[in-house]
């Protein structure tokens, strides 16, 4: 299976597809979806340009309102993860995930959905330490400080994704994994954005939870975006690559001592020989991680402490070590019947002229693809029990719930897995009924039939002022997703003092 992918939109969805088809004509190839890795800014209109974290001279309407509105369709499936740099009122009403125009899905604040079988998991937004532990509390209008906090990670959502089984197709965050860049051209990386070093020697480049996710949910592949420069990494999860380091390690050791040691010289300063070493042996610190299970007890916010700085955009991109992301480049190293041994890493640039923002990667899949067919975008039944199970934890206010240990929680999804199975195999049997279709024997459901784009906003307002207000809605399709897994819908409950939308 054919996947497209991109960094960081920055709402040039005109651009992307074009490329996209520019692409697919030089290689010859017709791609089954496309992947956006966030700073997607679905913009319906002007009103939600208050609700997106740029700079003034950056909140503009952009192009996707033409797809909300109809007058554009996307060509491709587009599934599509949040960044830091979104419309995050429409955002909050797909929390669990929807349709934010037609042929364009966003995976909510975390999901996992299948793809002709291939399981795709994301977690949107971008790590920051002080509102970790914190619950959604954020409601429109929001301030400066609710602004940004509304897009950053929480560890409920994390811990939700934790709880996948491992060997999962394709994995999306805003932000890379931390540490990531050791397993890559960290020089290279560096020499081409060198104020990363500094972040680099910290341990504070990306999310250290999406790197324990990636080392526990061994998915083929990883891919990221939000630092503006194509990166690519593989990850080793055999222990050969730690044993491989240490070698090295040691042999670069020997090599360093057979240089300053002469058998006829002898060392005068034992400190000088030691201070050798340690110079060639040195690594990066690792970051301190915080503990998943625990509770921010101090409500106080570091509402100045604000993103990284994202190079000019003259920069151009680091040379790959690897050969490129594209569907002939190698797969990631999977044993029969076990999980990948790998993990492939690709994190692409943002959508402008002459930047490396578009790849296209093989998926494998366990049944034929056939080319003129749509995949089939179903929902994953564990993702579904998981929503379930952990669905009285959710907090839409400022403190968090505390989360359960991993191996309690996992029972919990194991209870509810038998009743949502139940239900998609009711679901399935009502719609081959209605169709009067065969049934296969599965209990696969198509997204589609239980979640249909439904316009919530209005459209753009002509002129040069909005003259539109800031108002709440209801999304049809979150209240069609919180009756599938039989929940009560906290999404889109009513914000005191707020407009009630039309929420059609």
């Amino acid at each position: 299976m054919k996947i497209a992918v991109e960094g960081c939109c920055h709402g040039e969805l005109d651009r992307t597809y074009a490329e996209l088809a520019k692409m697919e004509q030089q290689t010859k190839q017709k791609v089954d979806a496309l992947i956006i890795c966030g700073d997607f800014q679905a913009i319906r209109n002007q009103s939600d340009l208050q609700c997106m974290a740029v700079p003034s001279k950056y909140r503009q309407l952009g192009q996707f309102h033409q797809y909300y509105t109809g007058k554009k369709v996307a060509p491709v499936l587009t599934l599509v993860i949040g960044g830091n740099h979104e419309a995050s009122n429409y955002m909050w009403e797909l929390y669990h995930g929807g349709w934010l125009a037609p042929n364009i899905y966003y995976l909510g604040g975390a999901n996992c959905v299948r793809l002709n079988g291939v399981r795709i998991a994301g977690c949107s937004g971008i790590f920051k330490a002080h509102d970790y532990h914190l619950g959604h509390y954020e409601k429109i209008p929001y301030d400066n400080s609710s602004l940004r906090s509304v897009y950053h990670v929480r560890a409920y959502d994390v811990f939700k994704m934790s709880l996948l089984t491992p060997g999962l197709g394709v994995c999306i965050s805003h932000d890379w994994p931390e540490g990531i860049y050791n397993h890559g051209d960290v020089e290279a990386l560096v020499t081409k954005k060198p104020f990363f070093r500094e972040d680099i020697g910290k341990g504070e480049l990306g999310n250290p939870h999406m790197m324990e996710l990636l080392k526990g949910l061994r998915p083929q592949w990883w891919l990221s975006a939000h630092l503006h420069i194509k990166f690519q990494a593989e990850v080793d999860h055999t222990g050969k690559e730690r044993m491989s380091n240490d070698s090295n390690t040691l042999r670069r050791q020997q090599k360093q001592t057979e240089t300053r040691l002469n058998t006829e010289e002898i060392v005068m300063d034992d400190d000088e020989e030691d201070e050798v070493v340690e110079q060639s042996t040195k690594e990066l610190p690792k970051v301190q991680h915080p503990n998943t299970d625990e509770i921010l007890m101090d409500d106080e916010e570091d509402t100045l402490k604000d993103d990284h700085t994202v190079a000019p955009a003259a920069e151009e991109a680091v040379a790959s070590t690897a050969e490129e992301g594209s569907a002939s480049s190698p797969r990631p190293t999977t044993s029969a019947g076990s999980l990948p041994e790998t993990t492939r890493f690709l994190a692409l640039d943002k959508c402008l002229p002459g930047r490396k923002f578009l790849e296209i990667i093989d998926i494998p899949t366990s049944t034929p693809v056939d080319d003129n067919t749509p995949p089939r975008f179903t929902f994953d039944p564990e993702w579904l029990a998981i929503c379930r199970a952990m669905h009285p934890l959710l907090s839409t206010e400022r403190r968090s719930t505390i989360q359960p240990r991993l191996t309690l929680a996992k029972n919990w999804v194991q209870n509810e897995l038998e009743w949502i199975q139940d239900k998609l195999k009711q679901k399935t049997d009502e719609l081959n009924a209605q169709t009067e279709a065969s049934s296969d024997g599965t209990a696969e459901l198509d997204i589609s039939t239980i979640q249909r784009f439904v316009m919530t906003a209005p459209g753009p307002s002509h002129g040069r002022n909005s003259g539109q207000p800031l108002l709440w809605y209801t999304n049809p399709q979150t209240e069609a997703f919180c009756e599938l897994i039989g929940v009560e819908n906290k999404v889109n409950s009513k914000p005191p003092d707020i407009g009630q939308g039309r929420g059609r």
